[in-house]
C-alpha cells in the first residue's frame, strides 16, 4: 500500500484479504499510473518491490504483480501450497 501511495498517483486503493483452501491471500489494487512489467522481468525493481517480495517470502507467500501504464497495478500475495492445520 505504501508503494501505491508514494509512486502511483492513484485516487483509489482497494485491499482484499481472503482465507482460501491454500491459505491466506492478499491483493492490493490501485488505479494509478502503473508501470511497464518488462522492467520487473528485466530485474529493474525498486526498493519497495524488493521489500514486498522479501516480506512475502518470509511469510511463505508467493507474489504476482500485474501492471499496465495508465491502468494501475495489482499486487497479489498468496500461498502456493496448502498450509497444514
Amino acid at each position: 500500500m505504501e508503494n501505491a501511495l508514494k509512486h502511483s498517483g492513484c485516487s483509489l486503493i482497494e485491499i482484499a484479504v481472503k482465507s482460501t483452501k491454500m491459505g491466506p491471500s492478499l491483493e492490493v489494487r490501485d488505479n494509478g499510473k502503473g508501470f511497464d512489467p518488462a522492467d520487473i522481468l528485466g530485474g529493474r525493481r525498486g526498493l519497495g518491490l524488493l521489500t514486498v517480495e522479501h516480506y512475502a517470502a518470509q511469510a511463505g507467500l508467493a507474489i504476482a504483480i500485474h501492471s499496465n501504464r495508465e491502468q494501475g497495478t495489482t499486487v497479489h500475495a498468496y500461498a502456493e501450497e496448502e498450509i497444514a492445520p
